[in-house]
């Protein structure tokens, strides 16, 4: 069964999903009160697909289709039968815009290994991804300093003064980093806001590595003085 319909099944299907998946303490609970499948509460039904999909082993594409579709009980249920979120399913949330089911994600995700949510905050940064980074900010994300060397990288002067904004301090690192792309409003912006000047060695450096003639390489400096 694919994963995307496991967490949408119509009610009729649900109870034989649930006796295909041989779930004794369903079953059990049916018997004892007479109560069918198709009457399980949105709440049992969420974790009895949860449980499904983790013994059908779809437990993984079942966790990115719940965080694609904004499912934070399904994310809360599957990561309570072990299926331990990753950087795939904490990006699909993200580039959804689902926010409280990255939050889902996020702390199940850092009982397992804090360095995945941090990681995942540093990927979408490099990559320039505005809407990804605010959604895992807005989700608790934990902010780190390197996290504006990752934005400064992807030369994205948004995603910059986004990060700037939410408390992080521009160093001279991030200016470094910043050179890779050379975008005039990102360096201009880290400047501003009161990241120290690079020393003449790194300066040297970056010249060299630019491939450009005086002329060129004096416009594209103007931001960093």
């Amino acid at each position: 069964m694919e994963a995307a319909t496991l967490l949408d099944l119509p009610p009729q299907i649900l109870r034989e999903v649930m006796r295909l998946a041989a779930n004794p303490r369903l079953l059990q609970a049916s018997k004892q009160t007479g109560a069918s499948a198709m009457q399980l509460s949105a709440h049992e039904r969420t974790h009895a697909l949860a449980e499904c999909a983790a013994q059908a082993g779809r437990g993984r594409r079942a966790l990115k289709a719940a965080a694609r579709a904004g499912r934070a009980d399904a994310v809360a249920a599957l990561a309570a039968q072990g299926i331990v979120p990753g950087h795939k399913e904490l990006l699909a949330a993200a580039n959804a815009g689902q926010t409280q089911a990255a939050a889902a994600l996020i702390q199940a995700a850092g009982r397992a290994d804090p360095r995945i949510p941090l990681e995942t905050l540093a990927a979408a940064a490099e990559a320039g991804n505005l809407r990804a980074v605010r959604t895992l900010i807005q989700a608790g994300a934990r902010l780190v300093q390197w996290h504006l060397d990752a934005a400064a990288r992807s030369g994205s002067a948004q995603l910059v003064r986004e990060l700037l904004h939410a408390g992080l301090r521009p160093t001279e690192n991030a200016l470094w980093c910043a050179t890779g792309t050379m975008n005039a409003k990102t360096l201009r912006l880290l400047r501003q806001a009161g990241a120290p000047p690079l020393s003449p060695a790194i300066m040297e450096l970056v010249r060299q590595f630019s491939n450009c003639d005086e002329k060129e390489w004096a416009r594209r400096t103007r931001a960093l003085t």
